[in-house]
């Protein structure tokens, strides 16, 4: 998390970097099939706008899930708070400068 954004990076072989300014988070959630559950894992999601991205991170501990909703859920409530509609695309490049 940056203070503008959340970057999600996934992909062993072919790397990938999912951007959601904090502002353009409209849900978060929490993904646990039965053999994470039993593992004590889980997937970190975010909802945002549709595109061609589906930022997730998999397989994380579910306790740091956890926290990583509740970090998310307050930052996108202050950023939506701060930021006019016009505003996101500059907050962005600001935020990876």
């Amino acid at each position: 998390m940056t203070g503008r954004a959340l970057l999600a990076r996934s992909g062993r072989v072919w790397r990938q970097v999912d951007i959601v300014p904090h502002e353009r988070t409209q849900s978060l959630g929490l993904a646990q099939g039965p053999v994470q559950r039993r593992l004590g894992l889980a997937s970190f999601v975010v909802h945002s706008t549709p595109g061609p991205v589906s930022p997730q991170v998999a397989h994380l501990d579910a306790v740091v899930v956890a926290e990583l909703l509740d970090e998310q859920s307050r930052r996108a409530r202050t950023a939506r708070a701060g930021a006019g509609p016009e505003q996101w695309s500059r907050a962005v490049t600001e935020g990876l400068a």
